[in-house]
């Protein structure tokens, strides 16, 4: 399938620049949605035409489109991730709405190509929101609504998985596209100061023995070149003793008391939360 000459232009200009920014900045996600939607209408020959709602439409069918895009950028922990809501509602005192016909989850690989498409229709979706949303209406919960866990659409038992045969076939096929030098993965990250594991690189799976590289940028805790120049950018005045306050001790967060602290640590870097868990029973 092919896109008109103005729409190719644009994605292997988003492709272009993407590549680029990522090589420095791993957490460069802007142009990562817009890729995935033209990629999906070019693989598929569908229609983009982005509304209230839904982002393509299959010029066939009819069917209106809504597509969802995720690219490994930080973690080799794909399914550990969550999507943005397909319905409209962001608060559980909010009226879902879905303006769709199927939901898209398209995978990118390192070179912002697509890697797989996972298809699953309206109701569905609908359903294994709603479960979720009901769940945040018990009380001493949160009213913010998350999206649905990418395993949870992933391993429902309807739906449609376009390029290879299974899950494991998909990740091994877009793995070798962060392999170079053998079996090196290049999987850019930035350390951060509250991570609960030992290392950086013991956060990832080492799994069939793979070397993690990591393009580190040499800084101790924070995105900025001082404590002094964060402080600067955000127009606040230094105080006296942060050079103290603001350096970790020999052996902090590793009593009891910093526990709850270095789970929250894990579901923000991973992007799970409780609910998660109760997602994984469901299926």
């Amino acid at each position: 399938m092919e896109l008109d000459n103005d729409l190719q232009d644009l994605l292997n200009k988003l492709q272009e620049v993407a590549k680029k920014r990522t090589t420095n900045n791993p957490y460069f996600t802007e142009f990562t949605g817009l890729i995935g939607e033209l990629a999906v209408c070019k693989y598929f020959g569908y229609t983009w035409n982005p509304d209230q709602g839904y982002d393509a439409i299959d010029k066939q069918s009819k069917k209106r489109m809504q597509i969802k895009t995720r690219r490994l950028q930080t973690s080799t922990n794909f399914k550990g991730g969550r999507l943005s809501r397909f319905g409209s509602a962001r608060t559980t005192d909010e009226k879902d709405c879905y303006d769709f016909d199927l939901g898209n989850l398209v995978v990118l690989d390192y070179n912002f190509n697509i890697a797989e498409i996972w298809t699953l229709d309206m109701k569905e979706i609908q359903d294994m929101e709603a479960k979720a949303k009901e769940r945040k209406k018990q009380p001493g919960k949160d009213k913010k609504l998350s999206g649905l866990n990418l395993s949870t659409f992933i391993n429902n038992e309807k739906v449609t998985q376009h390029i290879h045969g299974n899950y494991p076939s998909a990740y091994e096929s877009l793995m070798r596209t962060y392999r170079s030098d053998g079996d090196i993965i290049h999987i850019n990250s930035v350390p951060r100061p509250h991570m609960p594991f030992t290392s950086i690189d013991d956060m990832f799976d080492r799994s069939d023995g793979d070397i993690i590289h990591i393009n580190r940028v040499p800084r101790r805790h924070m995105p900025f070149t001082s404590i002094d120049d964060m402080f600067d950018r955000l127009h606040m005045p230094t105080v006296d003793g942060w050079e103290k306050d603001s350096q970790w001790k020999e052996g902090e967060g590793e009593d009891e008391e910093n526990e709850e602290d270095e789970k929250l640590a894990e579901e923000e870097f991973f992007g799970i939360d409780e609910d998660d868990e109760d997602d994984e029973r469901q299926q």
